[in-house]
């Protein structure tokens, strides 16, 4: 800074705040200093500038980056950008990796960063680590898509548990009874609570021991495969329910392969209702996430808590069923 301010004639202060918009420089003497700045390719060390004012107006996301693939994930990311851009606040974003190591050094460097607050999406974390995460951390932090037992207001989640139980159930109602499960992968919390759902349905229906499971990663791919290996383990199920909808596209493709229609042979229904989902052929009758709503009410306790308000507990979040042409009724 004491370059440009050698060069310009000014004080290095006039140059700081010009550099980082604070406080009064004549509208010529701003640009003077702002065309030098981008000749000399400066750039201001912002880590110094957070540390000095203790506020970075940045917010940190950690995800997994397993989920950077999917439709899912863009919509997390485009919608905490939008939404913090319109409060004039920047979105960070850190990769968790594919671990609870990689969550937590990810969490670390947006603190370091001084973030001022950090909505994490956590795959890995036991609720116990993150209870504990949060009463230590000195940089709010608010838990997408878990149930919290010690800090139920720092959290916003779906019901996903019950969601499928009903998702299941709407089948079973249908007339169908056998059901190929397609989850994700299971060291997911989702993925576990889907899957817990739909087989308690089950086990109340009396038909679990007739139901086939198997495991994909929530890709394209493996529900093709997923849905392969279900076929061939039970050649008469009539029904699928896919925990995502990239899975449930996956099987789909392996249906039409052998000649099975859907949905009159095979009824089938995803999570999460991705925009390609109205536009298959049949249309894929999905699970809507409220994925915004729950986003929006994450934000806003983010910025209840910067505000120093007492945060109150957010209810469970619920999904929505959109039957499509790919479910019908097979009842006589």
């Amino acid at each position: 800074m004491q370059k440009i301010a050698d060069a310009i004639g000014v004080s290095k202060t006039t140059v700081s705040r010009a550099l980082n918009g604070t406080g009064y420089v004549g509208v010529k003497t701003r640009q003077q200093i702002l065309e030098l700045a981008d000749t000399l390719g400066y750039r201001p060390n912002l880590l110094a500038k957070n540390l000095s004012t203790r506020q970075s107006k940045c917010i940190g996301l950690v995800m997994a980056n397993k989920m950077f693939d999917g439709h899912y994930f863009n919509e997390i990311v485009s919608f905490c950008a939008r939404k913090l851009q319109s409060q004039g606040l920047d979105l960070l974003l850190a990769d968790g990796k594919s671990s609870a190591e990689g969550e937590r050094a990810a969490i670390t460097l947006l603190s370091g960063l001084r973030c001022d607050a950090i909505i994490l999406y956590s795959h890995f974390l036991t609720t116990e680590d993150l209870d504990s995460l949060i009463a230590r951390s000195t940089t709010p932090i608010m838990v997408i898509n878990r149930k919290l037992v010690l800090h139920p207001s720092h959290t916003v989640c779906c019901d996903h548990q019950h969601d499928a139980y009903r998702v299941a159930n709407s089948l079973i109602d249908a007339g169908h009874q056998q059901l190929a499960i397609i989850s994700g992968n299971l060291c997911s919390p989702t993925a576990k609570l889907r899957q817990a759902g739909i087989k308690a349905a089950l086990l109340e229906a009396k038909m679990d021991k007739q139901s086939t499971y198997v495991e994909g990663n929530w890709s394209i791919e493996s529900g093709y495969q997923a849905m392969k290996i279900a076929l061939s383990e039970n050649p008469n199920l009539d029904a699928v329910i896919a925990a995502n909808d990239e899975m449930a596209i996956g099987a789909m493709r392996y249906l039409a392969e052998t000649g099975k229609k859907i949905p009159e042979d095979v009824a089938i229904t995803g999570f999460d209702d991705i925009p390609a989902s109205s536009y298959l052929v049949p249309s894929l009758s999905s699970v809507t996430a409220p994925v915004r709503g729950m986003l929006e009410t994450a934000i806003e306790q983010i910025f209840a808590q910067l505000e120093g308000k007492i945060l109150q507990p957010v209810p469970l979040f619920h999904s929505e069923l959109t039957p499509r042409e790919s479910t019908k009724s097979i009842k006589k």
